[in-house]
């Protein structure tokens, strides 16, 4: 990693450095991929913040060479003809793009860019951020063109304002990596421990959702396919909110039944449902309102495996 005093400034002495750098090292014996990281690309004003930034881009060095070559040749396997193959485009963290080729030079741009490809797919979906699009008709928030995006999945929810442009609102200040102080363009999110597959409690009229969730055993541990774990989906389903996942159990009888070992997990006790429902929806405007600028009612898309239940 190289590192200068007033790089956001004038890169001139990093990409220098990084030119000697590169010259000294190939000259050795040792023939493994060379990564340099330089601090103004991937880091803002702060000379300590930009430091750590380059570092942690230094750090994914070899994992993104791995995975960006494996998607390369996952793509280039679809054509017959290499010529054919088109311009390979990668998310950066806050909303924009980044040729493949680039991103092996800066991976640390795009790790947290999967909550970023949800926005802007609801955003493009939703039409907002274009000429033909609503961008929210709710009033408040919303009469501005932002609204808020909502994923959810099956461990936890990221939530996200976005602006009129189609692009989210990124985050201001600092942003901390595992308790490492950096300045990334990062968006505004907020996330909990709610989604599809959240472990769902009910003891003494008290409710809790996750953190522990069924992940990928869902299909094998949820009450609605089988098993015997009650998650936040069987309760959804047990309150008549979306149909059960699995074919095998669409059935009326079926619904009925699952209901019943629903109410039965949660130590048979009917209002548990609406109890845990309630509970749900909370946790979710608590993280809806943290992204509102005013009181006004806003605009939410709702994205992702999880949306069905809400």
């Amino acid at each position: 990693t190289i590192s200068s005093a007033f790089a956001t400034l004038s890169n001139e002495h990093e990409v220098r450095a990084a030119a000697i750098v590169r010259r000294v090292l190939a000259d050795g014996d040792d023939r493994r991929p060379l990564y340099v990281s330089l601090s103004h690309a991937v880091g803002g004003a702060g000379l300590l913040q930009r430091e750590n930034a380059a570092i942690l881009n230094a750090s994914l060095g070899a994992l993104a060479a791995n995975t960006f070559g494996a998607l390369r040749a996952a793509v280039a396997a679809s054509f017959t003809d290499a010529t054919e193959l088109p311009p390979l485009l990668l998310t950066h963290n806050d909303g924009t793009s980044i040729a493949l080729d680039a991103a092996l030079h800066t991976p640390i741009l795009t790790f947290g860019a999967a909550i970023t490809n949800s926005m802007r797919g609801a955003a493009l979906l939703a039409g907002v951020g274009t000429s033909g699009g609503s961008g929210g008709s709710g009033g408040g928030d919303s009469s501005s063109g932002g609204v808020v995006a909502v994923d959810i999945g099956g461990t936890s929810t990221d939530a996200g304002f976005l602006q009129p442009s189609g692009f989210p609102r990124l985050n201001v200040g600092r942003i901390d990596i595992g308790g490492v102080t950096t300045t990334f363009r990062m968006p505004h999110v907020t996330t909990c421990a709610l989604g599809g597959g959240s472990v769902v409690a009910y003891v003494d009229g008290n409710v809790t959702i996750g953190p522990t969730s069924v992940g990928s055993d869902f299909s094998t541990k949820a009450i609605m396919c089988g098993g015997d774990v009650c998650t936040l989906s069987d309760v959804a389903v047990a309150a008549g909110m979306c149909a059960p996942f699995d074919a095998a159990y669409v059935s009326i009888r079926n619904v009925r039944s699952i209901r019943a070992r629903v109410v039965a997990a949660l130590g048979g006790e009917q209002r548990a449902i609406d109890d845990v429902i309630s509970t749900m929806r909370t946790i979710l405007k608590r993280n809806i309102d943290a992204l509102k600028t005013t009181s006004s009612d806003i605009d939410v898309l709702l994205c992702g495996g999880g949306g069905a239940l809400i």
